[in-house]
């Protein structure tokens, strides 16, 4: 890939570096740039790709940082080290998941998530009549397992809905599958191969709980029952939402890949290397 005009983004604790690499490559607006460089960790990667829809993303991980960056390189320590890394880096197309909420009073909402969405838990202030019988203190939360009816369309083939009670559900994409999803032991894909992981937290219904890797035709709807009694909470890359404008709880929300909104990630090393990295080499 060759080195084009570049646009730098970069944390608190990049700031210094970032401003290394600027006085080398200088600073091109963000129209001008034909890539971005974010000079962080992974949050501030996410950070740029939502921030410039259409450009080329670069992850660099500051030398000093003891940030994991998963995505992020970490062999970039000088201002020729990164004309190195762009010489043999590749772009990688990915696509955000997309997640239509829809409330209780008919309302609707639209999050995107480069990482993941997550449908969790909210934990409720008891009802004073509860407070009474059970001698509950103001500082006394409820807190109940979600009960989900997921309907699945496999890419128009057929339908199907399925029951799930825990904690939540969590959506991936590619990337984001190396994070939060990875935490609940679902499975670590390329990031080349468009798809939308479900993996369930803290399930209790089905036993032994599960997560399933979509193609990314496959369309899902989840159903939140009693969301009155089990309220939850909306997450997409860390930002959340849990009622409508008028204050009324989430009662289904559908997630699909929004394919209209494709981002383009530099790496310097295949995709399928990082998805194995959790295993030794011989």
């Amino acid at each position: 890939m060759t080195l084009e005009k570049v646009h730098f983004v970069h944390n608190n604790e990049g700031e210094a570096f970032a401003r290394e690499l600027m006085a080398s490559f200088g600073q091109s607006s963000f129209d001008e740039a034909g890539i971005v460089v974010s000079v962080g960790g992974d949050g501030k990667l996410l950070e740029a790709l939502r921030m410039f829809p259409g450009k080329k993303v670069f992850g660099v991980r500051p030398p000093t940082s003891n940030s994991a960056g998963f995505w992020t390189n970490k062999d970039v320590s000088s201002p020729a080290d990164l004309t190195a890394a762009f010489k043999k880096a590749r772009v990688y197309e990915m696509m955000p998941l997309k997640a239509d909420i829809v409330f209780s009073d008919g309302s609707v909402a639209t999050r995107y998530g480069y990482n993941d969405i997550s449908i969790q838990k909210d934990y409720q202030t008891p009802p004073q009549a509860m407070r009474e019988e059970f001698d509950l203190g103001e500082m006394d939360i409820t807190i109940q397992s979600c009960l989900f009816h997921l309907s699945v369309d496999f890419n128009g083939r057929a339908k199907a809905k399925y029951r799930a009670m825990g904690s939540g559900l969590l959506f991936s994409t590619p990337m984001g599958s190396t994070a939060m999803n990875d935490k609940y032991n679902g499975p670590v894909v390329p990031l080349d191969n468009p798809q939308i992981i479900l993996t369930g937290m803290g399930i209790s219904e089905p036993r032994g709980g599960f997560s399933i890797v979509n193609p990314a035709s496959y369309k899902l709807d989840v159903e939140i029952k009693s969301q009155d009694k089990r309220p939850v909470v909306i997450s997409n890359d860390s930002f959340g939402i849990q009622a409508s404008k008028g204050g009324k709880t989430v009662s289904r929300v559908k997630v699909s890949l929004a394919t209209d909104k494709t981002a383009e990630i530099v790496l310097t090393e295949d995709p399928g290397l990082r998805a194995y990295s959790a295993l030794a080499p011989v």
